[in-house]
């Protein structure tokens, strides 16, 4: 179990050590000592440390506007690019389901070509079909 009592008369003989001792000239005067030229010292170092990052950020901006003058006499001592590139020529196939004589670059003939449009055999049309008879459109999606 905590014993309050001794907690308290502890706090109550720190709290009487603490207020003597700075009551004591002694201590007040070195501290005073310590501190004033402790607060010179780094208002000093303040001083230079401001004046070092006021020239570090002017000559980060001199870097940056060279590289800048530099980056444009590039683009205008090059000249773009021009695409050279001929598109290659695509392959057309021809598909005249009622003709037989088909271009050269056509696929091969297969009874398939041959049948028209609407007869050809289609795998999606018995994907949907059977979809369609599990799912009428009468019924709801969700």
């Amino acid at each position: 179990m905590i014993d309050f009592n001794a907690i308290t008369s502890k706090i109550h003989e720190l709290q009487y050590i603490l207020e003597n001792s700075v009551r004591d000239e002694h201590v007040i005067i070195g501290f005073v000592l310590l501190f004033i030229p402790l607060m010179i010292f780094l208002r000093i170092r303040e001083k230079k440390w401001k004046k070092r990052k006021e020239e570090l950020i002017e000559y980060a901006m001199l870097l940056i506007k060279e590289n800048q003058q530099q980056e444009r006499a590039k683009q205008k001592e090059t000249p773009k690019k021009q695409n050279t590139r001929k598109p290659k020529p695509q392959k057309q196939y021809v598909q005249n389901v009622y003709r037989n004589d088909i271009d050269e670059t056509s696929p091969p003939i297969t009874e398939s070509h041959r049948q028209p449009v609407d007869q050809q055999y289609n795998p999606c049309q018995d994907f949907f079909q059977g979809f369609l008879e599990y799912y009428p459109p009468t019924m709801p999606w969700y």
